[in-house]
Formats: structure tokens, sequence, C-alpha cells
């Protein structure tokens, strides 16, 4: 009897033995799967995400591009208009090359430099260098765009003044002249464009200097310099 509860305890014990093993390695292979099962969804999981950023990629790229053609396509139409108002495609190239290169010096798009340069010389008011920047501390003190400036000038030079009052100038007509009153001083100047040209343009250059120089050193003006940038590699 002994001998046989001797084998009784022996073959339980290995018994145990052998199902504490199996449960081990069960434990084990359930871990192994549950890792597994953790990595596919780390896997997938970042699949995911790299397919969202090649969307969203795709997305901001298409819309560069859009972006590119349409500030393109603006472009071509002003040098479409310049070629109009200057003669010719080379008189047009050069000029846009004199466009590009004031635009830096000012707090105003390349888009409105443009324009403004463009009504000027349809007007028969001369775009120089000076004139441009002139006009442009003018609307930098004032708080105006360049456009409207130049709109200002062009309809005093044939006798229209009511938008020069924005400007804080008051013209009286005389009968060989004009009286015109700004910042409290009234000067005597002649009818013909060219004096009222000269005029405005000179109030740019004095009360008005350096005003367009100290815009740009404000955001927007180097924003707007960015945005040149931008349309320029456009």
């Amino acid at each position: 009897m002994a001998d046989v509860r001797y084998d009784v305890e022996v073959n339980t014990k290995d018994a145990v033995s052998e199902v504490e093993k199996l449960k081990k390695e069960l434990d084990k292979s359930t871990k192994a799967m549950k890792n597994s099962d953790k990595g596919s969804q780390k896997m997938a999981g970042g699949f995911g995400k790299a397919k969202i950023a090649i969307v969203a990629l795709a997305a901001a790229s298409a819309a560069v591009a859009i972006s590119f053609v349409s500030i393109a396509s603006k472009f071509e139409t002003l040098r479409a208009t310049l070629a109009a108002v200057t003669g010719g495609t080379e008189e047009a190239a050069i000029a846009f090359k004199f466009i590009q290169d004031i635009a830096t010096q000012l707090p105003f798009s390349l888009e409105e430099t443009t324009a403004a340069y463009t009504k000027l010389t349809a007007l028969g008011i001369a775009p120089t260098k000076e004139a441009m920047i002139s006009f442009a501390n003018t609307a930098a003190a004032t708080g105006k765009s360049l456009e409207q400036v130049v709109e200002a000038v062009a309809d005093a030079t044939t006798g229209e003044f009511e938008r020069l009052k924005e400007f804080g100038i008051k013209v009286k007509q005389g009968q060989d002249d004009l009286k015109v009153t700004f910042q409290g001083t009234t000067t005597s100047i002649g009818k013909d464009s060219a004096s009222i040209e000269e005029f405005l343009q000179g109030i740019g250059e004095t009360q008005f200097a350096g005003a367009a120089t100290a815009q740009m050193d404000t955001l927007a003006g180097k924003f707007s310099n960015f945005q040149d940038t931008v349309s320029r590699l456009a």
C-alpha cells in the first residue's frame, strides 16, 4: 500500500508540475499574441496617420499650385495692360522690371504698384521713381492706398479736386491760377496739369517724406514684401 500511495503522490506531483508548465506556456503565448495585436494596431495607426499626412500634403500642394497659377495669371493680365499703355511687349518688360525694383522700396504690393504705374502712364503722367515714391509717401502718411492717391492726382490734373480733400488738400480756383491750401498754408499754382502734378508730388517729397520707408518697417510693410516675394516666385 505504501508503494501504491508513493506512486500516486509522485504521479500527482508530476501532473501538477506539467499543468504548471502548460499554464506558463499558455501565459507566454497569450502575452505574445497581445503584444502582436498591439503591434498590428500601432502599425495600422501608423499607416493611417501616414495616409492622412499624404492627403494633407497633397491638398496643400494643390492649394499652393492653384495660388501660383492665379498670381501668374493676374500678372500676365497686368503685363498685357502694360504692353498696351507702353507701346509693346519689350517696353512692357522694361517697365515691369522697373516696377519690380521699386516695389521692394514701397509698403505696397507688386500688383498695386503695377496698377498705379499703369494708371499714371495711361493718363500721361510720367511714373518716375521720384513720383512713385512721393505718391507712396502720401498714401502711407494718410492711411490711404497707393491707388487712391494716384486716382486723386489723376483727377486733379483734369480739374477735378474733390478727392484731394481726403488728403487734407483744398483747392480754390482763381481766374488765372489755383489757390491750394494744405496744412494751413495756401499756395498759388498754375491751372495746368504739370503745375498740379508738381505741387502734389512736392507734398510727398517734403511734408510726407520718408513715410513709405517708415511703413516698410511695420508688420504690414514686411508682409507686403513677403507677398511680393511669393508673387515674383509665381
